[in-house]
């Protein structure tokens, strides 16, 4: 097994948002290996050869198959590969140049962990910031919290690879929320946790699966939530109030919400914020 870590990123149709990740993670502070799955992108997507990028696996899937398809596509060649651990970013997205390091640094400090995320900066595609994703810092606190939402966003993450072999990979199931399945999944046997820095830049796209979708992955969320509905947890009554609530609020109404209730905007993030999106401005 390698400690190098692995970096799976699905694309389809995304160049040029696949060129400005691969450019920030060329910051890493630690090499990886980034398993790259184009889910059938015509053109097919093409990988720009350069010294300064990560060492690249690219897997072609013959026809495009879905995010469930390519994602497991990618995690089985990490998988193999020997990885122990694997990270997820999407092509458009941003890690700060220690993300991989401090992800690696908290798994090792914490032995029991087997997912770990990070705070996240979410801004608008024009480069206007939103809010910053501030999780639950404790590890029991988090995992309670999953039932309430999916704090932590899916491209921020970093798995240790032995945990797939105990409870398997994505699930074809949940259209849209398959990364929240596997998060309560995940939680419900093992220790989860959060590295409280903005190690990501999250970027919210009129294309993306979640503003094409909103209603599929609430109905989604809703599904999950009752699969892993504790009747003694108050939370779970909650998350399952909220869920249904975003399927009546206009999603003017839910960004505004978000931003003013539910996740912070705090100035004393101001300094590594400034970091990470200067990954962005050299793209």
């Amino acid at each position: 097994m390698t400690r190098r870590p692995a970096v799976v990123m699905p694309v389809y149709q995304g160049q040029q948002d696949f060129n400005d990740t691969m450019l920030s993670l060329s910051h890493s502070s630690v090499p990886c290996t980034v398993f790259v799955v184009d889910d059938g992108s015509t053109p097919p997507l093409e990988v720009r050869p350069g010294s300064a990028l990560p060492d690249v696996r690219l897997i072609r899937l013959t026809r495009n198959q879905g995010i469930v398809a390519a994602l497991n596509a990618g995690l089985k060649a990490a998988i193999a590969d020997g990885h122990c651990f694997i990270a997820r970013i999407d092509a458009g997205d941003y890690a700060a140049p220690h993300r991989l390091a401090r992800q690696i640094e908290y798994l090792d400090a914490h032995p029991r962990c087997m997912l770990v995320g990070c705070d996240a900066i979410v801004q608008d595609e024009d480069g206007a910031y939103r809010f910053t994703i501030e999780p639950p810092r404790a590890p029991g606190t988090l995992a309670e919290a999953l039932h309430e939402r999916a704090w932590l966003l899916h491209p921020g993450v970093m798995y240790r690879a032995a945990v797939f072999a105990d409870v398997g990979l994505y699930s074809h199931r949940f259209p849209a929320a398959e990364d929240y399945e596997m998060f309560l999944r995940i939680a419900r046997k093992h220790e989860v946790g959060v590295v409280p820095e903005p190690l990501l830049t999250y970027v919210t796209r009129t294309r993306s699966i979640s503003a094409r979708r909103t209603r599929t992955q609430a109905f989604s969320r809703l599904r999950i939530q009752l699969k892993y509905f504790r009747w003694n947890r108050w939370i779970c009554y909650f998350g399952i109030f909220s869920t249904m609530s975003t399927l009546l609020l206009p999603g003017r109404f839910k960004n505004a919400f978000k931003k003013r209730f539910i996740y912070a905007g705090r100035q004393e993030h101001a300094k590594e914020k400034e970091n990470v999106l200067r990954v962005r401005s050299e793209a």
